[in-house]
């Protein structure tokens, strides 16, 4: 999931909400789906890389309260620098993408 968050307080807070109400449904366990979480403003960060779930502490609570402690951050939004750093570290071994396993891009 890649995610805005130079914006408002209040669309952030609209913005966490939907995200969560998303990931309800997904099965979120060290055996099932993983999720990564990007967020990005004038800069981007990984919040959750995919290998997370490898730690029993990582739940789907554990998740929705990383998404919900988020804040806005200063400055012009800049997506690209979110997706690279997606493509560059995130879908990779190391970022905990799992051989074997059909990445969303590759579908």
């Amino acid at each position: 999931m890649v995610i805005d968050y130079g914006t408002t307080p209040e669309i952030v807070r609209l913005v966490s909400n939907f995200t969560n109400t998303l990931i309800d449904g997904l099965g979120i366990s060290p055996r099932g789906v993983h999720v990564g979480v990007i967020m990005y403003a004038i800069n981007a960060s990984i919040v959750i890389p995919f290998n997370a779930f490898k730690e029993p502490s990582m739940t789907l609570d554990a998740v929705k309260g990383l998404i919900e402690k988020a804040t806005t951050m200063p400055g012009k939004s800049r997506i690209d620098k979110a997706l690279e750093i997606a493509d560059k570290k995130l879908f990779t071994i190391e970022g905990g993408a799992r051989p074997g396993i059909p990445r969303v891009r590759e579908i």
